[in-house]
């Protein structure tokens, strides 16, 4: 599990659809191209399900639904170099998938706009670091173990730009 979870983390919200939609579209395939299911009852299901997949292929490649993050612009202030380099880890470690900023992101934590004035840098560190601080049925992963003390730094400065 753990190893899905680093990988997912890594990769952008919209591509989950993508995912989804791929995966749907192989369990519906030997469905609708079996031919001993032909005169199945399951055969309209499983040919509704493909087309399903595919129009979701064709509108999320087309379309601007199911992106998943906009280019952010630093809400206080002008973007330092410190904000792009600590957007890049917020990305890296796959924040969208659980957070939003504003109105962008997936609202299963808090949301982070504005996060430092309400939380204060020193405790926003060690949410971060110490993921059950603040919560003991957290679903944070333990990024003590795998952020750096620099990109933790970059994070925060990101954060605080909010």
């Amino acid at each position: 599990m753990n190893f899905f979870i680093s990988w997912a983390a890594s990769k952008e919200v919209a591509m989950g659809w993508y995912i989804y939609l791929g995966v749907l579209l192989l369990l519906s395939l030997p469905l609708v191209f079996d031919l001993r299911l032909m005169k199945s009852r399951r055969k309209p299901l499983s040919i509704a399900l493909a087309i399903g997949a595919l129009s979701g292929f064709v509108v999320l490649s087309t379309t601007d639904i199911g992106l998943a993050w906009p280019t952010l612009v630093s809400v206080k202030g002008e973007t330092t170099p410190g904000f792009i380099e600590g957007e890049k880890v917020f990305f890296k470690y796959g924040c969208t998938n659980c957070h939003q900023v504003g109105d962008y992101g997936i609202p299963a934590g808090p949301n982070l706009a504005g996060i430092s004035a309400r939380k204060g840098q020193d405790i926003l560190g060690t949410l971060i670091r110490d993921y059950e601080a603040g919560n003991l049925h957290s679903i944070m992963p333990d990024y003590r173990q795998i952020m750096s003390p620099q990109e933790l730094k970059l994070l925060m400065d990101f954060l605080k730009h909010l």
